[in-house]
C-alpha cells in the first residue's frame, strides 16, 4: 500500500465530517428553498472509502436527521410546502443511493469469491491430469517390477479418485463414441441423475436437443486439433439439461488423454445459475443508480424547434432486432404535416426508449406497438400503445411514483415512468394513461409546438 493510498484511508473520516458540516451552516444560512441539503450526496460518494460495510447507511441516517434539522431551524414562510416536498425527495435519493451502493459492494464481493473457485476447480483438473499421466507411466513399467508398480499405482487411482469425488464441479469422462465412462457425485447433484444411470449412456442425454448434434462434432474437431485442453470460460457459456427437463447455464473447461490408443474426453462443469443472477442485480442496480444520479443533476433542457417523428423513427430502429426477437410488429401513424414540438432531442429520444422498453417488457410473447403523431391544437400529440397484458384500474394512479413497478424482479429499474413524466412536465406538455387488463395500455403525450 503506497503513502497517498495510506493518507487516503486515513483522511476521509476527516474529509467526510467537514463537507457534511459545511453542507449543513450552508442549509442553515440559505433561504429554505434552495437546494442546499441535495449536496449531502457528495460526501455520501466520499464514504464508498469506509472499509465498514454500515458505514453508508449510518451516513444516510446522520444525512436525513441533518436534512430535517434545519427545517424548523428556517423561519416559516410560503414556500413551506415547497421545501418540504424537496426535502423528502432529497431524503429519498440519499437512502436509494446508499442502498445501491452497499447492496453493489456485497455482490462485488460474492463475484471474487465466484473467481477464487474458478482458479480452485482449474487446478483441481491440471491434477487430475498428472495423476492420470502418472497412473499411465506406471502401468508401463510394470514388468520391471509389478508388485510396487500395482501399489503405486493403486495409490494413484485412489489419490484421483480422491479429488474427482471431492470436487464441487461436476466431472464427467466420455470415450470416444462420447459415451460416458466416469461420472462423479457433484454432477449427480447438478444433472439429478445418479452414476449409475448414466455411465454407457450419451453425453449428449446432458445436453438440449437443439445443441446436440453440434456438440458431438465440436468434440471430434477438438480432439483433432492438436490442443490437449481447453480452460475454464474459453468455450464460453453452454446449457445443460437435468434429469427433470430443466436447462441451465454452465461453463466447461475440457481436456483427453490417448491410453493405449484411445483418446478419452475429461470436461469439468459448473453451474453459473446463480452468478448469472448476481450479474443480472449487478446491472439491475447500476441502471438504478444512473437513475437516480439523472434525478440529483438533471440538466435544464435545450428546447428548441424538434421534429417528432425523427425521434420516434431513430427509436424504433434501436429496438429493431428486439422487437423482431420477440415476435413484435410495428404499426405507425405519422402524420406527415404534423408540426414541430419545441423540446428537447435528447430528453424526447429518453422519453421513447422508456416507453418503447415499457411495451416490450409487456408484450413477452408477442404482440403489437401502435404509434401515432398528430397535431394537436395549441400543440402536437404523441401516442404509444401496447396489446400486453395491461394494468390493474387501482393501479394505474401509482405507475408514475417512483420506484413503484408492475413487472416481476429483475425487469427495469422502478424509475423509467417516473423519468418519462419528469420530462414532459419540464417541457410544459401532459401525459396521461389508459390501461384495460388483457388488452393492453395506451400513454398519450401532448407538447406544445414550436411558435
Amino acid at each position: 500500500m503506497n503513502v497517498n493510498h495510506r493518507l487516503a484511508l486515513r483522511g476521509w473520516p476527516w474529509a467526510v465530517s467537514a463537507l457534511t458540516a459545511g453542507i449543513f451552516a450552508i442549509d442553515l444560512l440559505a433561504p429554505l428553498e434552495f437546494a442546499v441539503s441535495s449536496l449531502y450526496v457528495l460526501p455520501l460518494f466520499l464514504m464508498l472509502l469506509s472499509p465498514h460495510p454500515q458505514g453508508l447507511l449510518y451516513f444516510s441516517a446522520g444525512a436525513t436527521v441533518l436534512t430535517w434539522v434545519a427545517v424548523p431551524l428556517h423561519p416559516a414562510g410560503p414556500p413551506i410546502l415547497f421545501a418540504l416536498f424537496h426535502r423528502a425527495f432529497v431524503t429519498m435519493i440519499i437512502w436509494g443511493i446508499a442502498i445501491g451502493m452497499a447492496y453493489y459492494r456485497r455482490t462485488q464481493r460474492d463475484l471474487m469469491a465466484e473467481r477464487v473457485e474458478r482458479a480452485h476447480a482449474e487446478s483441481l483438473m491440471m491434477a487430475a491430469q498428472e495423476a492420470r499421466a502418472y497412473a499411465d507411466t506406471a502401468s508401463m513399467g510394470a514388468a520391471a517390477g509389478r508388485r510396487e508398480t500395482e501399489t503405486k499405482l493403486q495409490i494413484s487411482q485412489l489419490r484421483l479418485n480422491g479429488i474427482i469425488e471431492s470436487a464441487m464441479d461436476a466431472i464427467i469422462t466420455v470415450d470416444e463414441e462420447q459415451s460416458v465412462v466416469l461420472f462423479n457425485r457433484a454432477a449427480e447433484q447438478m444433472f439429478g441423475c445418479s452414476a449409475q444411470d448414466a455411465i454407457g449412456q450419451p453425453l449428449t442425454r446432458l445436453l438440449p436437443a437443439r445443441f446436440r448434434d453440434a456438440h458431438h462434432h465440436h468434440v471430434q474437431a477438438f480432439g483433432q486439433a492438436g490442443v490437449t485442453s481447453r480452460k475454464m470460460g474459453r468455450l464460453g457459456t453452454v446449457s445443460g439439461v437435468r434429469a427433470n427437463g430443466e436447462e441451465f447455464p454452465i461453463e466447461a473447461a475440457i481436456s483427453y488423454v490417448t491410453t493405449e490408443g484411445k483418446k478419452y474426453y475429461t470436461v469439468i462443469l459448473r453451474d453459473i445459475t446463480e452468478r448469472k443472477r448476481i450479474e443480472a442485480q449487478v446491472e439491475r442496480i447500476t441502471k438504478v443508480m444512473n437513475q437516480l444520479l439523472v434525478f440529483a443533476r438533471r440538466k435544464p433542457p435545450e428546447r428548441g424547434p424538434l421534429v417528432v417523428k425523427d425521434i420516434v423513427e431513430g427509436s424504433l430502429e434501436l429496438f429493431r432486432e428486439r422487437l423482431t426477437r420477440s415476435g413484435v410488429t410495428v404499426e405507425l401513424a405519422l402524420g406527415d404535416h404534423c408540426p414541430a414540438a419545441q423540446a428537447d432531442a435528447d430528453q424526447m429520444s429518453q422519453v421513447m426508449i422508456n416507453l418503447i422498453m415499457n411495451a416490450l417488457h409487456a408484450m413477452e410473447d408477442g404482440g403489437t406497438l401502435h404509434i401515432g403523431l398528430g397535431p394537436e391544437q395549441d400543440g402536437i400529440k404523441l401516442t404509444v400503445g401496447d396489446t400486453g397484458h395491461g394494468i390493474p384500474k387501482d393501479e394505474l394512479p401509482k405507475i408514475f411514483e417512483p420506484f413503484y413497478t408492475t413487472k416481476e424482479f429483475g425487469k427495469g429499474t422502478s424509475l423509467g415512468l417516473t423519468v418519462v413524466k419528469g420530462i414532459i412536465e419540464e417541457h410544459h406538455g401532459t401525459i396521461t394513461v389508459d390501461s384495460e387488463e388483457g388488452r393492453g395500455t395506451r400513454f398519450t403525450i401532448v407538447l406544445p409546438k414550436s411558435q
